[in-house]
């Protein structure tokens, strides 16, 4: 089983995790993660110390630097697909499950990053002593995730990863992507409206939220302010 690292350098925090795949299962054979309130990827590097190599590294995208846009493409094969496609876009690309609604055309999945965000990602990579293997947006990392441990069956999901300042999402159809994207606003906005509620400050916001919010449809709340 090869080795490999996934690293998500965010807004609020970095994570690094190395591990492999044994029997279907991923093992978790390391892990770090370091909290900071910069402003700048290459500053946010900075917190990430982890006593292990970052080797073969996927690092996970996010944020207003990041485009998960879709693009409607006549029918054609693979390698007139390619060629059309890196007209278009020198990222990476995949193909949308077939719509019954689109005769003829397919549904491309294109994703791409602002060069300024790789370059900060790759130079805090390099400072860390690690090496690259590719770049994901959180977004399909999260279906990856769901395609592997989720109860997949026949029903159409939303799954979310809520982060402090970004949204990822997607929409799945049983094992299909239907949707993915990326979207500014988080936890601070949930922080925010705390505390202009109950006039409190930010991290008195964030502690109540962690203590009393839920997001689960039949929580049960003991007053209007939980």
């Amino acid at each position: 089983a090869r080795q490999g690292t996934g690293i998500d350098v965010g807004m609020r925090s970095a994570i690094a995790v190395r591990g492999a795949y044994k029997g279907g299962t991923f093992h978790v054979s390391a892990f770090s993660a370091g909290e900071h309130a910069v402003s700048e990827t290459a500053d946010a590097w900075d917190t990430l110390d982890p006593d292990f190599k970052l080797t073969n590294a996927r690092i996970g995208l996010s944020g207003r630097d990041v485009n998960v846009r879709y693009t409607r493409v006549p029918q054609v094969p693979d390698w007139q697909l390619r060629r059309l496609m890196r007209l278009d876009v020198a990222s990476d690309f995949n193909l949308l499950p077939s719509l019954p609604e689109l005769d003829g055309e397919d549904v491309v999945l294109l994703a791409m990053a602002r060069t300024a965000l790789l370059d900060a990602h790759e130079e805090g990579l390099k400072a860390a002593g690690g090496t690259l293997d590719c770049f994901s947006p959180n977004a399909i990392a999260l279906y990856n995730a769901f395609l592997r441990y989720g109860v997949v069956q026949d029903d159409t999901v939303l799954i979310a990863n809520i982060g402090h300042d970004n949204i990822d999402v997607v929409i799945t159809r049983g094992p299909d992507l239907l949707f993915a994207r990326n979207l500014t606003g988080g936890g601070r906005l949930m922080d925010d409206a705390i505390s202009q509620r109950l006039g409190t400050g930010g991290e008195q916001a964030e502690k109540l939220k962690r203590q009393l919010a839920t997001l689960r449809p039949d929580g049960q709340y003991d007053g209007a302010n939980q």
